[in-house]
C-alpha cells in the first residue's frame, strides 16, 4: 500500500472455501450467493466471478443498478449457454420494468401491479420473465400474507410474458437459539402454504425459505435453494465450521510524536495521557468507514500486538497509543484495522461488538474510497475502487 492511505485486501480463495463449506453443509440445496451492497463490502464483480467459478448459478442483488453492473461485467448474458440467474430482491418497481426484462432478471414481487407491468412489457418484447413471490411469514417486512397467496396465484393464470417461478420467504431470527420456536413457526407457515398450493396445482417450481443460518440450523426445511449471505463472508460462526473472514483492512502511520502526561488527545480531548508517552497518527477515519464508535475503546494490530485507539476517531485520521513499543517507529509502517496475519486478529464481530452493531454493517461500511485489492494464491489479481468498473 505504498501510495494508498488505507487498503482492504480481499482473499478470494477464502471466499471460495467458504462457498464450498456451505455447499457441503446445505445437504443438496443449491446456493444463491447474495452479492448485494458490493458483496457485503467485498467487491461484487470479483466476488461473483469467484462464486461463479466455484459452481454458483444464482446470485442476489437489491437494486437495478447492482444487477445492471453485474450483467456488464462478471455475469454477462450469453445466448450460447445457460446464464447465471440474478434475483432482484427489492427493486421491482414500475420504473424498472424495462430493465428487468432487458437484463433478464428474476424479480421478487409482492403485488399485482408489479406482475401486470412485467407481463405487459415482456409480452411486447416476446419474452417471458420468471418472477418470485415474496411471502411474509412473520417478519412483517416485504411480502403478502400466506392466506392471500392461493388467490393471488390463481388470478395470474391468464397473464402472458411472466410466470411465478419461485415462492420465497425470509427468516428473521434463524441465527438466534432463543428464537428457535418463532423460526419453526415461520417454516411451518411456509410448509402449510406449500401443501395448499400443491393441492390446487398452483405450486411454483422453486421454493426458497432459508438464509445462511437457516441452511445450517434447519437443513431439513422445505426448499431447494439457500440464499446465503453473511455465511459466505465469514461474518457468522457455526460450531464445527471453519468459515473465515477474507478482509484484511490496513492503514499506515503518517506521524509519530511524543506527548507528556496530562496531554489531551483528539477532538474534545476525550482522552488524557496519564504519563508521558508516544502516539502514532493513522491515515484512516470514519470517512473510510472506520467507525467513530471505536473512539477510546477499539484496537488495531501493530507489530503483531493489540494497540489501543485513543481519542476520537476523526473523519480521516485515528490516533493510537504506541508507548509500549521501545523500538524506533517509522512513518509508513502498516497497521491492521480488521483481520490480520499475526496471532492477534481483529474480527468483524469483535469490531461490531465494540460499535454496538453487527458484522454485516462493519463489512458494508468500509467506504467506497478505500481501494479493494483482490488476492488469489497469494498474488494480486485486481485492484479497484468500489463503484468503479472498467
Amino acid at each position: 500500500m505504498q501510495h494508498e492511505r488505507t487498503v482492504a485486501f480481499i482473499d478470494l480463495d477464502i471466499l471460495k472455501n467458504n462457498y464450498n463449506i456451505l455447499a457441503e453443509s446445505f445437504k443438496g440445496k443449491e446456493i444463491l450467493c447474495s452479492v448485494k451492497s458490493e458483496a457485503y463490502g467485498h467487491g461484487s464483480v470479483e466476488v461473483s466471478e469467484t462464486f461463479l467459478r466455484a459452481g454458483a448459478r444464482w446470485f442476489g442483488v437489491a437494486s437495478i443498478a447492482e444487477a445492471e453492473m453485474l450483467r456488464k461485467t462478471s455475469l454477462k448474458l450469453d445466448m450460447d449457454r445457460e446464464n447465471p440467474r440474478i434475483l432482484l430482491m427489492s427493486d421491482a418497481t414500475n420504473e424498472n420494468i424495462k430493465k428487468i426484462v432487458s437484463l433478464n432478471l428474476d424479480p421478487v414481487v409482492w403485488n399485482h401491479e408489479q406482475i401486470i407491468s412485467i407481463s405487459n412489457f415482456a409480452k411486447s418484447e416476446g419474452l417471458e420473465i420468471r418472477a418470485h413471490l415474496k411471502v411474509d411469514t412473520g417478519m412483517n417486512r416485504l411480502g403478502i400474507q400466506p392466506n392471500e397467496v392461493p388467490d393471488f396465484l390463481s388470478s395470474l393464470s391468464k397473464l402472458e410474458g411472466v410466470v411465478i417461478h419461485g415462492l420465497m420467504t425470509h427468516l428473521s431470527s434463524a441465527e438466534d437459539p432463543s428464537e428457535i420456536n418463532f423460526t419453526r413457526e415461520q417454516l411451518s407457515s411456509m410448509e402449510s402454504l406449500v401443501d395448499k398450493l400443491r393441492e390446487r396445482n398452483l405450486l411454483p417450481p422453486m421454493i426458497h425459505t432459508l438464509n445462511s443460518a437457516g441452511g445450517i440450523n434447519f437443513p431439513e426445511s422445505i426448499g431447494s435453494i439457500v440464499r446465503a449471505g453473511i455465511g459466505l463472508y465469514g461474518g457468522i460462526e457455526f460450531e464445527g465450521m471453519n468459515l473465515r473472514e477474507s478482509i484484511n483492512w490496513k492503514s499506515k502511520i503518517i506521524q509519530v510524536k511524543n506527548v507528556v502526561a496530562g496531554s489531551r488527545i483528539g477532538y474534545g480531548g476525550t482522552h488524557m495521557m496519564e504519563k508521558d508517552g508516544k502516539l502514532a497518527i493513522l491515515s484512516v477515519g470514519y470517512g473510510d468507514g472506520f467507525q467513530r464508535l471505536l473512539s477510546n475503546r477499539g484496537h488495531v494490530i501493530f507489530r503483531g500486538q493489540r494497540t489501543p485507539i485513543i481519542g476520537r476517531v476523526s473523519m480521516d485520521l485515528t490516533i493510537i497509543d504506541i508507548s509500549q513499543f521501545d523500538n524506533d517507529i517509522q512513518c509508513g509502517e502498516e497497521v491492521d484495522l480488521l483481520g490480520g496475519k499475526s496471532e492477534e486478529f481483529i474480527s468483524a464481530k469483535e469490531m461490531a461488538d465494540k460499535c454496538e452493531t453487527i458484522s454485516y454493517e462493519i463489512f458494508c461500511g468500509i467506504s467506497y474510497r478505500v481501494p479493494r485489492v483482490f488476492i488469489s494464491e497469494e498474488n494480486i489479481q485486481n485492484k479497484r475502487i468500489v463503484g468503479q468498473y472498467s
